[in-house]
């Protein structure tokens, strides 16, 4: 019996860590390795290290100016030593930092020339304002980590006294001046371990406590426990910006605790919102400062598969209403998990990651959507090596260009220089609108098996009001789409009305007729600008809507009891947006038995086994695309390779139909689809690459290509890496 007991309550307590556990796994990179980024840059992608700007922990962009303001070090080696944050205090050290104005335009960087100022200066942190009374001007704050020399030069030290004494120093700066003036120091004991700050005023501003403990094991607990939430927020409210005394003439109170590890700090989207970092937890929280208390409150939070630093928020300032690239930007570790055996070491590499958080569009135009998520930069650490901040800087969109990009400036603590770099676009223009996929399918939650009957009715009923619901939010959608399609479709030559999918056939050698229609339809394509949203809307849109009529039978005669009916007719009937997720994972369970079958006599037939390469390996993407999807190959291939194909490539349900068919339905079929990605390969390229796709977007397009099945055993972020690694090698083939 006791065995039994223990037995059930380890299963209770794996049960119950499982998800933290998993979560801090996936933050801190445990399984994540780097690979060589630098070999899978962005097409036309551009990358700059920044001279003269060396171990910058923080930079901010001064949109009025359109300058960039980061704080650094001046030698390299003194980092590795001093540098409390990271627990370096082996002995105090005189260096002084700098701050810097980049231009982003030119990528070179100005140093400013100190007026009252004569150091030390350990940067960390920084924060710029506007001036109130000067309109050309700002003031700029920045954590200073000085030592402590009643430790360090004192004979006898008690227990209590801490290594560091790290405080804030306020500039004021004139806009395009070569000088930058110090203003006053700040000193109060609240302040601990100082790491980022939010200025409300030049005589008002917040400061984050990262740890409570400032070395030892109880340091590395706070760090590595989630329920370890002992960090802070500390208010400075100053009576006078005069003061030489760093600690006269102020007041300081705690503004908010209960945070695990708050580390950056920036100004949201409004002058009311507040943006915290909690570092080693990979969660960015939205929250709102009380003026008339100086307390804070968390409204919401982000969460991102890595270690996080200094957010930002980047405004668009060629927004519509139909169009914000708006959104936060946060730089972090690839693995927070070497951090504990790099951070003293020059030579060390800590692979970097940078996130982007918008708004999707909505399905019908109106806003605000849901938040999107996606990776906008990833490195190796071979070109910067780790990332403390980041920030997204305009580049004013090209008239022949229907793009939005931005520069992707980083800074690092721990690098020898900053880097910009030019992201992929910022617009949806790779990405069709959420409307052409499944919307969510929200079900209520369980009832326990002992619940009465009458609670369990009404879990059904509520069941079958969810599904009834999804129905029809996928079927309005399919009417959206299609009534937005059709302007496209006119522009394209195409029955406005008739659902005819796209693209044409390629022609055959003797057909001139299919001929003139493809390269029309190319020709549309390359004269309208077409981009891959309008595309993929315009295929998906006739594809839901040649589907429409009879699943609206079907919801009409079954009501309820649709998704009983759905699952097993499959997807004949059912358009794209209407795929509750257990027929999706069920038709991707088909079509990998289908693609393994068909593989396996492939093999058979060419090297006499049936042993098919592994789902996702080098040889099984030369085959799809250098065979199965290449013109010659196709017009040259026998009826059961081009049956074999379509298997693959989920175009038939059986690849041993007969050979009869190939030359009626199947060739056809074949050369159609590999125009289709033909077509659609060319828009990803032209519309941002790979990188600018949402995570959904990289998963159907792998799936289209055969890739089904490429990331078995793979889920979250390292799935939707190698799915994004798995077709940048596909363009990279297909365009050779």
């Amino acid at each position: 019996m006791s065995g039994w007991l223990t037995l059930a309550l380890l299963a209770i307590l794996v049960a119950t860590l499982y998800g933290p556990v998993s979560r801090e796994v996936t933050v801190l990179g445990v399984w994540r390795q780097p690979v060589n980024t630098h070999q899978e840059r962005a097409e036309g992608q551009a990358f700059y290290k920044i001279e003269d700007t060396m171990q910058c922990e923080d930079l901010h962009y001064h949109a009025t100016s359109g300058k960039i303001y980061t704080a650094c070090e001046d030698s390299i080696l003194p980092r590795f030593s001093w540098f409390p944050p990271l627990g370096n205090v082996q002995g105090p050290v005189n260096s002084i930092g700098s701050f810097h104005v980049i231009d982003p335009v030119t990528k070179k960087s100005v140093r400013l020339t100190f007026e009252n100022f004569a150091g030390p200066f350990i940067t960390h942190g920084i924060e710029i304002i506007e001036d109130p009374v000067r309109s050309d001007a700002i003031y700029v704050f920045a954590v200073n980590h000085l030592s402590n020399a009643e430790y360090f030069q004192s004979e006898k030290i008690a227990d209590d006294v801490p290594k560091a004494r790290s405080q804030i120093e306020i500039f004021h700066h004139v806009q395009d001046s070569s000088t930058i003036r110090h203003v006053r120091s700040v000193y109060h004991p609240l302040i601990i371990t100082p790491n980022d700050i939010y200025a409300e005023s030049p005589s008002s501003f917040y400061v984050t406590n990262d740890h409570f403990y400032r070395e030892g094991l109880m340091r590395s607990v706070e760090d590595l426990i989630p329920a370890a939430k002992w960090s802070s927020v500390i208010h400075i409210q100053l009576d006078s910006l005069q003061s030489t005394d760093p600690a006269a003439g102020l007041h300081g109170q705690v503004a908010l605790t209960g945070l695990h590890n708050n580390n950056g700090m920036a100004h949201g989207q409004s002058s009311e919102e507040m943006l915290i970092s909690g570092a080693i937890s990979g969660v960015m929280y939205r929250a709102k400062p009380h003026p008339e208390n100086h307390t804070i409150s968390v409204l919401d939070e982000f969460r991102y598969d890595c270690s996080i630093d200094n957010p930002s928020y980047y405004t668009d300032p060629y927004r519509s209403e139909s169009d914000d690239a708006s959104g936060y930007v946060q730089a972090g570790l690839l693995r927070a998990i070497d951090l504990a055996k790099t951070h003293a070491d020059p030579n060390a590499k800590d692979g970097v990651m940078v996130w982007y958080t918008r708004r999707k569009a909505t399905t019908t135009g109106e806003s605000p959507g849901e938040w999107e998520t996606r990776l906008l930069f990833e490195d190796d650490g071979n070109t910067i090596r780790s990332a403390s901040g980041a920030v997204l800087v305009p580049i004013e969109p090209n008239s022949a260009d229907k793009q939005k990009k931005a520069w992707l400036f980083l800074v690092s603590s721990r690098s020898p220089s900053t880097s910009s770099t030019a992201t992929t676009s910022l617009a949806n223009d790779v990405n069709p609108p959420p409307s052409t996929r499944p919307a969510d399918l929200n079900l209520p939650e369980p009832v326990s098996p002992s619940a009465p009957t009458g609670d369990k009715l009404k879990r059904y009923v509520a069941l079958g009001r969810a599904y009834l619901s999804f129905y029809k939010t996928g079927l309005k959608n399919v009417y959206h789409n299609y009534r937005a399609s059709i302007p496209l479709r006119r522009s394209l030559g195409l029955p406005a009305y008739l659902p005819s999918s796209i693209p044409p056939a390629p022609p055959r050698s003797t057909d001139h007729v299919q001929k003139s229609k493809s390269a029309a339809f190319r020709a549309a394509v390359h004269s309208l600008n077409l981009s891959r949203s309008d595309l993929q809307l315009v295929r998906r849109a006739a594809y839901d809507l040649r589907r429409m009529i009879p699943f609206t039978l079907l919801l009409i005669i079954c009501g309820e009891m649709t998704p009983l009916v759905v699952l097993a007719l499959g997807n004949a009937v059912t358009p794209l947006t209407c795929r509750v997720p257990s027929q999706i994972a069920k038709d991707r369970r088909q079509r990998l038995d289908r693609k393994r079958a068909a593989l396996a006599a492939h093999h058979a037939a060419i090297h006499g086994s049936v042993s098919a390469p592994p789902s996702g390996s080098d040889d099984e993407l030369i085959l799809l695309a250098h065979s199965y999807t290449h013109p010659v190959w196709i017009e040259s291939a026998s009826a059961d390779e081009v049956l074999r194909a379509c298997a693959v490539l989920n175009l038939v349900k059986d690849h041993t139909r007969p050979s009869l068919l190939v030359s009626l339905v199947y060739r056809e079929r074949l050369r159609r689809y590999a125009e289709y990605l033909d077509v659609d390969d060319g828009l990803i390229r032209r519309c941002g690459g790979v990188t600018a796709m949402e995570a959904d977007e990289v998963h159907i397009a792998v799936e289209e290509r055969g890739g089904v099945g490429a990331t078995d055993g793979e889920e979250g972020w390292d799935a939707e890496r190698d799915e994004r690694r798995w077709l940048e090698k596909w363009l990279e083939r297909k365009q050779h």
